[in-house]
């Protein structure tokens, strides 16, 4: 039997068989020697033969070990006398660097340099691979040592047949150090080892994160600390530099943020991807779809009312809930389009100073004000009455706080038609304005976001004003009663009336979402052609 190696040439079976029996009897002389161990150096095929020959790989490492205590080159015996040795040893020792190069390099077929797995994206996610841009269908994928995957928005899945499963959430950015050791440079990462044994390792800039058995999650933000989220198993945290010490983390409801200077801080345990991404790929690309691969906190449809209840797309977020002076009607964002689907509604808030409200619409951790993003569509009669009028609110007014304490966060309608978006605490003030009049009896998307470094404002997929270089208050949340829609708080009673028109799809991150996220969205709620 002739078989091919990867270089191109050929084995004749039978032949290297032969060449191993003859090298475990201790009869290969030193020429057909140095020839076979140069084969075994080059083609792997070769290489797969031999451990094919020598079964048991644990024999190979104890010859190993014998090779170094000996300092000559025994062959590989079954069964035959230890002392068996190559009868010249003027070769041994160039042969046994050579053969220890072997011997890891056999070792390393067992632990292959790349691996085909399962590869998927939630519909309209943008990833690549190595810089090669990536489709969203279902395919299989090779992972090789030292590729680099980038997933600009939405969440691709890798499932390993042994049932290894990582979901990346964009924007995020991950290389693979060895098929078990992952470097995550930014943004979400998710694994459950499954049934499989594999032992997974994730670097991050600071951290070394082990698993064991597990069901995890970890985030690198742009800033602020490195989040773990467990949800089953144990993981170990190191630290990377100084003096290494090491957190065991055990499942307890809660997420853990670290920084290299203090104790893990506790945080809300974050949303787990991996009861839903199955149904997520299945989905085909509509709004709903591109918003929850964006893993949101919170994801209301305003598509059913019952009892002044909203649902939340979210599994396990919180539950939003509307005053009487708010109805749902059956006409919402996309008039019915395959964007949207067949019935989407939304609802009707009759602007009345107390019950035109809906409130309820944060996340487990509330409304951070370090970071965060929220977006809804909106639409105003082009007859009714121009006045400044409140959107989408969270903050804490005079009515509770000193002002020194005061922070606020709001999106408001001008008069002029206007969306502006203002961010205030005792840090920085920030007033943003687009420039288009958007009271025309039409369907428009809103999105604001915050971080670190910049505050922005989306009107229709388009960032209309941002303030960059903002000094956001790291600390503190809102809810409850101070993130709602469509009514101000008391301190904006005299300048802001509440909203008098239509709401739909208002969704919440604890994140800052990036330019491409916040156009996706938009672009996903066209009807495709």
């Amino acid at each position: 039997m002739i078989e091919r190696d990867e270089n191109g040439g050929v084995i004749d079976v039978a032949a290297f068989l032969n060449e191993l029996e003859d090298l475990e009897d201790g009869e290969l002389d030193p020429i057909r020697t140095e020839a076979l161990m140069k084969r075994l150096k080059e083609s792997r095929a070769a290489r797969q033969l031999y451990l094919e020959y020598f079964q048991d790989s644990a024999s190979l490492r104890d010859i190993g070990k014998t090779l170094e205590e000996r300092g000559k080159l025994p062959v590989v015996g079954s069964g035959q006398d230890a002392g068996i040795i190559l009868r010249r040893s003027v070769l041994a020792a160039a042969a046994l660097v050579v053969l220890c190069a072997i011997i890891a390099a056999m070792f390393q077929i067992q632990k292959p340099s790349e691996l085909i797995v399962s590869s998927a994206a939630v519909a309209g996610t943008k990833w690549s691979v190595d810089g090669q841009t990536r489709k969203s269908a279902e395919e299989d994928l090779v992972v090789r040592t030292g590729m680099t995957v980038r997933v600009t928005t939405g969440s691709v899945r890798f499932k390993q047949q042994s049932g290894a499963t990582l979901v990346i959430q964009g924007p995020a950015e991950v290389s693979f150090l060895s098929l078990q050791s992952i470097d995550l440079r930014s943004g979400w990462l998710w694994i459950d080892s499954g049934a499989g044994d594999e032992d997974f390792s994730v670097n991050t800039p600071h951290f070394v994160v082990k698993d064991i058995g597990t069901r995890f999650g970890i985030r690198v933000p742009e800033v602020g600390p490195m989040e773990v989220h467990l949800v089953e198993g144990l993981v170990e945290v190191s630290t990377k530099v100084g003096e290494r010490q090491t957190t065991s983390l055990a499942p307890d409801g809660k997420g853990k943020g670290f920084t290299t200077e203090a104790a893990p801080e506790e945080l809300p345990l974050a949303y787990d991807p991996f009861p839903v991404i199955s149904g997520l790929l299945a989905d085909e690309a509509v709004y709903s779809t591109t918003l929850l691969g964006q893993s949101p906190v919170g994801y209301w449809t305003l598509n059913e009312s019952a009892g002044g209840q909203l649902a939340n797309e979210v599994p396990g977020a919180s539950i939003a809930f509307h005053g009487m002076a708010v109805s749902r009607t059956n006409s919402g964002a996309g008039n019915n389009s395959a964007s949207f689907g067949k019935g989407n509604g939304s609802l009707y808030l009759d602007g009345s100073a107390l019950q035109s409200a809906i409130a309820g619409i944060d996340g487990p951790r509330g409304v951070l004000r370090r970071e965060g993003a929220v977006s809804f569509w909106i639409r105003r009669s082009k007859s009714a009455e121009r006045r400044d009028e409140i959107l989408w609110l969270a903050g804490s007014s005079t009515e509770d706080r000193p002002l020194p304490d005061r922070a606020m966060m709001h999106t408001r309608l001008t008069r002029s038609g206007h969306v502006e978006f203002l961010l205030e605490d005792d840090h920085s003030k920030v007033e943003l304005s687009s420039a288009r009049d958007i009271v025309d009896g039409q369907w428009h998307h809103v999105a604001a976001s915050w971080g670190p470094g910049s505050v922005d404002l989306y009107v229709d997929g388009q960032r209309t004003t941002s303030g960059t270089g903002v000094q956001v208050a790291e600390e503190g949340s809102f809810s409850g009663r101070y993130v709602r829609f469509g009514k101000p708080s008391l301190d904006l009673v005299g300048s802001c009336r509440p909203f008098t028109g239509w709401v739909d799809e208002i969704a919440l991150w604890n994140r800052a979402l990036s330019p491409t996220e916040i156009i996706s969205q938009y672009q996903s709620a066209t009807e495709p052609e």
